[in-house]
């Protein structure tokens, strides 16, 4: 049986695997599932901005990027 995390940093919902680690969250295929989905559908923003999905509420959040792309 395959173990499922995701890993939040700062909030925000970084990602999610099959490979645990440090700093990361078990949770269920169906949650892997469901979090993959909503990460691929994550929306296109506009230049100098990026989404950011919260971790507490799963929505997407727009934020201002540095001026390497990165998130502030």
């Amino acid at each position: 049986m395959k173990d499922f995390y995701k890993f939040i940093v700062s909030g925000y919902l970084e990602g999610v695997g099959t490979n645990g680690g440090d700093d990361v969250d078990a949770i269920t295929e169906s949650e892997f599932d469901a979090l993959k989905a909503l990460i691929q559908s994550k929306p296109e923003a506009p230049d100098g901005y990026v989404y950011r999905l919260r971790a507490d509420t799963l929505e997407w959040e727009l934020t201002e990027a540095d001026a390497t792309g990165a998130e502030v």
